[in-house]
């Protein structure tokens, strides 16, 4: 049910990224929450890696507290995103 919910909320506000925090498992199911990130997604995802479907960028990224994440992580995050930003727009412009 949740993720039919976080799927619709995707598809009808299109956001330019969906960010999921975390690398562990669900205590309660047992499984690793990149499984059910990647079925929110509806596409196979790797941690650090930006994954693009319906023009939505997924990342699968440490939580922001976990031990050894520098602020250096989440700035190269960023650039890595606008960067991937600027080409799909530069991509649909040229097909346009």
């Amino acid at each position: 049910m949740r993720i039919a919910t976080i799927q619709a909320h995707i598809e009808s506000e299109r956001p330019k990224f969906v960010l999921f925090y975390g690398g562990g498992n669900d205590a309660i199911f047992g499984k690793p929450y990149i499984e059910r990130w990647s079925e929110i997604a509806g596409i196979d995802l790797t941690k650090n890696q930006i994954a693009i479907r319906n023009g939505v960028a997924y990342v699968v990224a440490p939580h922001p507290t976990a031990h050894g994440i520098t602020n250096d992580f989440w700035i190269d995050l960023g650039r890595k995103l606008a960067a991937q930003q600027l080409e799909e727009r530069t991509l649909k412009g040229q097909n346009d």
